[in-house]
């Protein structure tokens, strides 16, 4: 992964669904094999932008050219929003409403609550991954924060969120494979 940031998305993704297939492989009642949607068209991109009312972050606008939304790719019970739920599905009302119980709560480290817009978020928990579209521009790219009730992580842009979720998937596989070759022994 010597890229430039946002230039090689297809390896990107296709890491993660290693990592997935490992994990599915595994332990598939835990960890479903799921899949990418096919990379979203131009015109996807600009309906979603008209829904949202803003531009989406160079980076994203590539990632989901590539992808266009992976459900249960974040640990099973989280989805990267793709642009058919950008302002339009449950998964996005239920990111915004928890983006906006978190400001309620005092996320008094976040940037104001109208400069962020959520990618991805969880069945069953409240967090939610959200970019910063008015932060500072980082290899083309704005940062990514992760809210759990106030920002608990951040990263410069998405290119650095998704290689971090690749290095937490591959401890994941690693735990996951030492679990199952134990279980083979016995």
């Amino acid at each position: 992964m010597t890229q430039e940031p946002g230039t090689d998305w297809p390896e990107l993704l296709g890491y993660m669904g290693r990592f997935s297939l490992d994990l599915a492989e595994l332990e598939p009642e835990a960890f479903p094999m799921t899949y990418p949607r096919v990379g979203a068209t131009d015109d996807d991109i600009r309906e979603a932008e008209e829904r949202i009312g803003f531009a989406l972050d160079p980076l994203h606008k590539r990632l989901l050219q590539t992808g266009n939304g992976w459900p249960g790719t974040l640990i099973t019970t989280g989805d990267l929003l793709g642009t058919g739920e950008l302002g339009a599905s449950s998964a996005w009302s239920t990111a915004v409403a928890r983006l906006d119980d978190s400001y309620r709560r005092g996320a008094a480290t976040a940037p104001p609550r109208e400069e962020i817009y959520p990618i991805a978020a969880f069945w069953d928990t409240p967090e939610v991954a959200a970019i910063w579209r008015e932060g500072p521009v980082t290899d083309g790219g704005h940062p990514v924060l992760w809210f759990d009730v106030a920002v608990t992580r951040s990263w410069p842009n998405l290119w650095e969120w998704w290689t971090d979720m690749l290095r937490s998937r591959r401890e994941i596989v690693a735990v996951a494979r030492r679990s199952h070759e134990s279980e083979q022994k016995k």
